[in-house]
């Protein structure tokens, strides 16, 4: 007795898409809103050098912004504000503020478990 396949192609790709978006979704609103919370601690006491950056005049923590592909399935969250550049390597003035990288290393296992999470029907 031969086994037999039933393949499900273009069925399967749908669902499997569906539940990539749910998730990817998901981490992007979670990075975002957990790098909103981290910078808009007000300040002062000023930030310190390695530390997220304060909420001085609100400028930064505005400029945040999340994006989502459904067709590419990305997530962005970040901001064009060339002040963001400086504070995460510094100036000659001041020392680094890496938001980016913080938000990164803090991150990582909690998207692990939301892209790992089922998705319910």
């Amino acid at each position: 007795m031969g086994a037999s396949l039933l393949w499900h192609g273009l069925q399967a790709r749908v669902v499997v898409r569906k539940a990539l978006a749910i998730r990817v979704k998901a981490a992007t609103d979670t990075i975002y809103a957990v790098l909103k919370k981290r910078v808009s601690k007000i300040s002062p006491p000023p930030s310190t050098e390695g530390d997220y950056p304060g909420l001085v005049t609100g400028e930064f923590s505005g400029s945040i912004i999340k994006e989502f592909d459904k067709k590419k399935l990305e997530g962005r969250v970040g901001t064009d504000l060339p002040k963001a550049a400086w504070l995460e390597y510094g100036t000659p003035r001041h020392g680094p503020r890496p938001w980016l990288t913080l938000i990164t290393l803090e991150m990582r296992k909690r998207l692990k478990s939301v892209i790992l999470t089922k998705v319910s029907k």
